[in-house]
Parts: structure tokens; sequence; C-alpha cells
């Protein structure tokens, strides 16, 4: 076992000596039966750097706070190395207790809700599991970039540091909550106290923003005045190719927060649809009569609408469209009458029939 320890750290020294400027390392080398030894990486130094953690034996008597400090930094693929600013101003690392029987929970880097199922510890965290899925597929692309978010609804903050912990150290993580009492568990969020419904809250949170937001998540209050003011406010000034996302949908169907009517999210949804499809609507048809010039803008700039289960998704374009980017591609040289119909180029929206 001692050759086997002796190999993973030579190994990791050697992978290591290029970084040495960045950090120092803090560790007991004296590993006896029983101690726990396992190699992760740790993105927020370099993704490709291979980090020793090694454990003293599994005892907490020498760190009682060990677990209440570990639960608050979770960290990807390894729950127990903790960075300590030093005087100099370097970072250092601290290897913490763990349990041998804990090295295999370590979820996949990548897997978000292995994440969530390893994590047992810290801040309250309530949601469908399923909206996980649906988070791995539409946040995944920004994971360790530099990018902003908010969250609309803190509770216990839990959210706040799987968000730190999957999305990596990049994240610039605004969270908001009507209650005072709700503070972001991450420590490097900024929480916000409003009334999502109230325009001028919205506004100081973008104002405190470094940028336009790129993501945000609508889990707040759930009413339908909340969640339709709020994305009124707040798409339009979303970053291109940013993603917003409603949670809870599923009140739109109870009366108690102002759903089951023709008010509902869920119905705004539906004409959000239609106004999608804005360049392929008849001139003279009622549908496009319907829509205004925020239609219009909005079926310029959205590239996507998802539905799932209780969450809606919007994609936003890089790129704002014109009409004339619609036109479908054309190739090939042999057209049979009456099969198919050919697209007018000078139509300016898909098929000539479409505007006739």
């Amino acid at each position: 076992m001692r050759r086997v320890l002796a190999s993973l750290l030579a190994l990791t020294h050697a992978r290591l000596a290029e970084r040495r400027g960045f950090f120092e390392l803090h560790m007991d080398l004296q590993l006896d039966e029983g101690q726990v030894l396992f190699v992760t990486r740790d993105y927020r130094i370099d993704e490709d750097v291979a980090l020793l953690c090694a454990a003293v034996a599994p005892t907490s008597a020498s760190c009682p706070s060990i677990a209440k400090t570990a639960a608050s930094h979770v960290l990807d693929r390894c729950l127990y190395l903790i960075h300590l600013g030093t005087d100099d101003g370097k970072a250092a690392c601290k290897w913490v207790v763990a349990d041998a029987t804990e090295t295999e929970a370590s979820p996949p880097e990548d897997d978000l809700v292995a994440l969530v199922d390893a994590y047992d510890a810290g801040p309250g965290l309530e949601k469908y599991r399923h909206y996980f899925e649906v988070y791995e597929r539409h946040l995944a692309p920004f994971r360790r970039r530099s990018f902003r978010m908010l969250e609309i609804g803190v509770a216990d903050g839990g959210s706040s540091v799987l968000w730190r912990s999957w999305l990596g150290p990049g994240l610039e993580l605004h969270c908001a909550d009507i209650n005072p009492r709700c503070v972001a568990g991450d420590p490097a969020a900024t929480t916000h106290h409003g009334d999502q419904a109230d325009p001028a809250f919205l506004a100081r949170i973008l104002a405190a923003a470094s940028g336009a937001l790129d993501v945000v998540v609508d889990d707040g209050g759930h009413g339908m005045r909340q969640q339709i003011g709020t994305f009124e406010f707040l798409y339009p000034r979303l970053a291109a190719g940013g993603v917003y996302v409603v949670e809870d949908c599923h009140t739109s169907y109870w009366p108690s927060f102002g759903g089951d009517g023709p008010r509902s999210f869920v119905e705004f949804v539906k004409r959000k649809m239609d106004a999608l499809h804005y360049f392929h609507l008849p001139v003279a048809s009622d549908a496009r009569a319907r829509l205004s010039a925020e239609d219009v803008a909005f079926a310029r700039e959205t590239k996507a609408i998802s539905v799932f289960e209780s969450v809606v998704v919007f994609e936003k374009r890089e790129t704002a469209i014109s009409p004339t980017d619609l036109a479908p591609v054309i190739r090939g040289s042999v057209f049979t009458p009456g099969v198919g119909q050919r697209a007018d180029s000078t139509a300016g929206i898909g098929y000539a029939l479409y505007d006739a």
C-alpha cells in the first residue's frame, strides 16, 4: 500500500511542478493503515492539473468543524479540499478528514444529478428531480465560462451552492428573494431582497451585475403576475445567446396562484409560440394581427422555446434575425412540378404562398 501511495505522491508532485507559483500545498504525509488517498481535479486552479487529496485517519477529533466547512464548499469530485487565504496573498490548500467509504461517492464532474444526490449536508435545497436534467441540457454550455446568472427564489440557499459547484468559478451569481431572512448559501453570490414583480427592484439587480445577465432562473413566487411581469422586464435585457428558465409552471393551473385562466403563464407561453412563428404568419391573418411590436422583437431574438413538465426554457439567438434569414435552403437542379412548394426568394418570408 505504501508503494502505491508513494507513486501517487510522485505523480501528483510532478504534475504540480509547473504550477508551484500559484499555490502552496500543506498536507500530512504520515499515512498509516486505514487512511484515505485519492486523486481528483480542481478546475479552480487549472482544469488539467491533478491534485492529491490526502486525509488523516477517519476521525474528526482533530478537526471538529470539518464536516460543516466542507459541506459549504462543495467542490468538483472532492468534498474535502478547502482553500484558505494566506498572509502573503497566495492561495493555500488544507487537507481535511475524509472517510474511506465516502471516496466512492464523489460524483462525475459533469453529472449534475449525481452531484445533487451526493449533496447531503449544507443549506437546504428543494427542486423536482427532472429539473436537473433540464439544467444539464440547457446550462451545461456555460460550465467553466465567465458569465452572469440570476436565480429568483433563494429559500435556504442550497441551490446557490450547487450552481457554484457545478458551473464553476467563472459564475457571477446573483440571487433574489422577497424574504429578508433568505440568503444564498454560496458566499461568493450576491443576495438581493425585494419583490420580483417590481421593475425597479429588477433594475437594481441589473445595475449591480457586471454586465447583461446570461442566465435567469425564475423559481420565485410562482404567481402569474410575478412570472409574466419578470419575464417581460428581464428577457428583452438578457444577453445574446442567453437562457431564461421558469420553474414550477404547474401553478398556471392553480387558482390560488392566479392560474387556471386565460392570463396564466402557460397561456402566455402559448402566445409566445405564436410570436416565435411571426414571420411565417399570413399577412392578413388574425394571428399576425394579434401580435405586438414586442412580439416581433421576440421573434427576431428568440431561437427556441422548450416546454417540459413544469418548466419552460427560452433560448435567445446570438444574433437577431430578419425575415430573409428564414428563406429555406434550396439545392439541386431537378424539381418536379406539383411536388412540394418551391420557395420564392423575393418573398422575404418562407414560401410565397404564406405572404399572399
